[in-house]
């Protein structure tokens, strides 16, 4: 019986694909580099993004807010002339009555004008978180001397009188502005914390698609 001839070896170190295929290289380190390279990319794109206290306001917005601070402050300044010329008045006739509510509201009234000055001069920027903290507290302080001008039943003592304003209606006059402060305010305050909350929820999301 004849023996079969053995076929030779294979030679394994001869490339037998075709030419004509593309080459994949693929590097050990890609797996390693990724990571790093989608913070890298996140961190320069979070760094464009415009924050809160510098984003741009559109012209309508700016001129409101300005018009609104002007109208806010003149109001204020009104009420701390009317004090002003209550606290001489009293000097003059020598009777201190009700005027520690009188320098309390000119601290407070002067404190809120200078935040619409603030806001005047940088109306292209958001509100700090302090100058609204310093607006909530001057807006409790304005509360706490309207239930004490209600507790002495008048701003003024009975019969006094500024400027040409009949004593009928000098305390209306102050309380009616006063309110409309705290009113102001108030919804002040409850915009501004609208506002953060629709900057905060996108933020969340953003970061929550990229998980």
């Amino acid at each position: 019986m004849a023996r079969g001839s053995r076929p030779p070896p294979l030679n394994l170190s001869v490339d037998t694909r075709p030419k004509n295929l593309p080459q994949i290289c693929r590097d050990s380190t890609e797996n390693e580099l990724t990571p790093l390279m989608v913070v890298t990319e996140v961190a320069s794109v979070e760094e464009k993004m415009p924050t809160r206290s510098h984003r741009q306001a559109g012209p309508m917005a700016r001129t409101v807010r300005v018009a609104s601070d002007v109208t806010h402050g003149i109001i204020c300044v009104l009420l701390v002339s009317i004090m002003v010329t209550f606290i001489h008045d009293q000097a003059q006739s020598g009777s201190l009555e009700a005027s520690a509510c009188a320098f309390t509201l000119i601290f407070a009234l002067t404190s809120d004008t200078a935040l619409d000055v603030k806001s005047i001069t940088t109306y292209n920027r958001d509100w700090t978180t302090q100058c609204l903290l310093v607006r909530l507290v001057l807006t409790l302080m304005y509360i706490a001397l309207l239930i004490s001008f209600a507790v002495m039943r008048g701003v003024f003592p009975t019969g006094y009188a500024y400027w040409t304003v009949p004593p009928e209606i000098a305390d209306a006059l102050v309380v009616i502005c006063l309110g409309t402060i705290v009113l102001w305010n108030i919804a002040h305050l409850g915009i501004w914390y609208q506002g953060s909350l629709r900057s905060v929820v996108p933020s969340r999301d953003r970061w929550r698609g990229m998980a």
